[in-house]
């Protein structure tokens, strides 16, 4: 996967350029991983313009879970019994991403457009917590620190670019990317993470022309 993203964005740098543009933005996630179900975040990346006017877009993003949660396990042996997890989370995530942004509208001050992203993700998945056994009072502590590397994700972006927002240039940048990941291996056994999730992402910034 990740020498089909490389050999992606390789490729895509080839295209003739009229203008290139790097930007700035924050994110905030809701996704269906039990351990990023709420994640903030920022990217950091760079574009270039094709003469049609489309994009081909380099992204590196951080995101991290600062957000408490729990989740409930029933036991496959016995449904009857289950037990309750409590977590601490300072879980983190990597990304590279890279994406191609079809032009969808063109006005003056305001350009919309729509593509496909390619992900990279490397969770790191850190805390620490409480399991509390079916029908016990008591609760056993615990600490996770695991790492789940190059899981894939696939996706769309949608984003709005309001030109010359303060000066000449500098333009405004919101966006939404829906998107299904890959995180465990499959056939995992007795494990409580998905094989596949989905994640929607909104992200706000600014970008500069250059």
């Amino acid at each position: 996967m990740k020498r089909q993203l490389l050999t992606f964005i390789a490729i895509a740098m080839f295209f003739q350029v009229t203008a290139q543009e790097a930007f700035f933005d924050f994110q905030y996630s809701n996704s269906s991983l039990t351990s990023f179900q709420k994640s903030i975040g920022f990217d950091l990346g760079y574009s270039k313009y094709t003469k049609s006017g489309n994009k081909i877009g380099l992204r590196l993003g951080f995101a991290f879970n600062p957000f408490d949660y729990d989740y409930i396990k029933i036991l496959t042996s016995d449904p009857s019994s289950y037990y309750i997890t409590e977590v601490h989370s300072n879980s983190q995530c990597l990304n590279i991403q890279g994406i191609y942004y079809f032009r969808l509208f063109e006005k003056e001050r305001i350009n919309i457009y729509l593509g496909p992203l390619i992900s990279l993700n490397y969770y790191f998945i850190i805390g620490s917590g409480h399991i509390i056994p079916n029908g016990s009072y008591s609760k056993l502590d615990y600490v996770v620190n695991e790492k789940f590397l190059n899981r894939p994700r696939l996706g769309l972006i949608f984003e709005s670019q309001v030109k010359n927002i303060l000066f000449k240039k500098l333009d405004l940048i919101y966006s939404i990317s829906p998107t299904i990941g890959s995180y465990e291996k499959f056939a995992a056994m007795g494990s409580n993470d998905p094989w596949f999730y989905l994640s929607v992402d909104f992200k706000v910034g600014v970008s500069y022309t250059f």
